[in-house]
């Protein structure tokens, strides 16, 4: 018997209005498909992280050889000032602080007024990217070189670099002036006076750095990025040098790896 019209259009209605399996808007995982998808990004993750740590890492690495490259120009713009001289360590000569450093003499202190700070750049330029203590600290620093604990330079090295180095008791005899003369310097292009450091069994750097020993178990030149430290040269260039560059072409022969221990 045909169907009447009334029949036709329900029967047309029910099909437009039932969805099949497939179109429903609600789907179902099971636990192993979600194990599947969480093993998955947790594969992920362990393939990116590594990668973005040593972008990360590279990143520090090269702000902290561009900071030391303006240290460069700031002891060249001070040497300019006082006659080829920069200092190490002397006396402050607003306060008559003994122990007037290297970074003191050169940049402005984001807080402190008490000394006579420099002018020649801002104190963050001192600091490693790697170091996370007190920036304003005097003594979290990258280190310049002194010969403090020899009293004075060996004799290979006055030959090959000059005798570039003073030190000299205060007349109170409260601690040493060090002082290096830029225009007495040779070999400038492998000449280093400022590098990367660490104070030894320590993760924080020192202000100074000794190229051959050091009797009193302070900082020296520590690879602090990837097995390499950033250097300053005399000539104003910073780069990176591995350990055998350091011992081979640039004489330093006391280096300190990323943990603070020396090495042999």
């Amino acid at each position: 018997m045909p169907h009447s019209s009334t029949n036709i259009r329900r029967d047309r209605n029910m099909r437009n209005t039932t969805k099949p399996p497939c179109c429903s808007s609600l789907f179902h995982f099971t636990l192993i498909e979600l194990l599947v998808v969480i093993a998955i990004i947790a594969i992920l993750a362990a393939m990116l992280l590594p990668a973005l740590n040593q972008a990360r890492e590279k990143a520090k690495g090269t702000k902290c050889i561009s900071n030391q490259r303006q240290c460069g120009i700031a002891f060249a713009m001070y040497a300019d000032d006082n006659a080829n001289w920069n200092v190490y360590r002397g006396r402050d000569p607003k306060t008559g602080w003994t122990n007037y450093f290297w970074m003191v003499a050169l940049f402005r202190h984001p807080t402190k007024t008490d000394y006579q700070y420099g002018n020649y750049g801002t104190w963050s330029l001192a600091n490693c990217p790697l170091d996370d203590l007190d920036p304003g600290a005097y003594n979290n620093k990258y280190g310049m070189i002194t010969f403090a604990k020899t009293g004075s330079m060996s004799a290979d090295l006055k030959e090959k670099y000059g005798n570039y180095y003073t030190r000299s008791w205060m007349s109170d005899a409260s601690c040493n002036a060090e002082y290096i003369n830029r225009g007495l310097m040779k070999s400038v292009s492998s000449l280093v006076i400022m590098g990367d450091t660490l104070v030894l069994n320590k993760t924080y750097g020192g202000n100074n750095f000794h190229p051959t020993t050091d009797t009193d178990l302070r900082s020296g030149i520590a690879l602090r990025h990837g097995q390499r430290a950033n250097l300053l040269f005399a000539d104003g260039a910073a780069r990176s040098g591995s350990l055998q560059e350091l011992r081979t072409e640039y004489n330093i022969s006391y280096v300190i790896n990323e943990y603070g221990v020396a090495m042999p």
